[in-house]
């Protein structure tokens, strides 16, 4: 999967992504199309809960091209099994005291610009 964004002020953000999450997983990601596992952030489950999705914080970023670029496309089960894993949004905060938000939505053909 590939999520990206065009015209983003240049500046520091909080990059958050919304994942499915109906058991401990570890989700891989990255900044470039040639290493989409350089990172990963581990969701704690939910599935006794009923939760399905959840919000995780994947660090800062920062912009200096007014584009954002993420990869993914690997996730992993924490206890081992059958993978069924899902990147339902990606959204950016700026990491300044004024909150910016800004909403980036999967596309696998076509980047969404502002």
């Amino acid at each position: 999967m590939h999520f990206s964004a065009g015209g983003i002020p240049n500046g520091r953000y909080k990059v958050i992504a919304n994942l499915y999450d109906n058991a401990a997983m570890r989700y891989y990601f990255g900044y470039t199309a040639g290493n989409p596992q350089a990172l990963y952030v581990d969701t704690t489950g939910g599935l006794s809960t009923g939760t399905q999705h959840r919000e995780y914080t994947l660090g800062e970023v920062e912009i200096t091209d007014n584009t954002f670029n993420l990869y993914t496309n690997r996730a992993s089960l924490i206890a081992g099994g059958y993978d069924i894993f899902g990147w339902a949004w990606i959204r950016l905060e700026n990491a300044t005291p004024s909150p910016t938000t800004i909403n980036l939505w999967r596309t696998t053909t076509r980047s969404l610009t502002w």
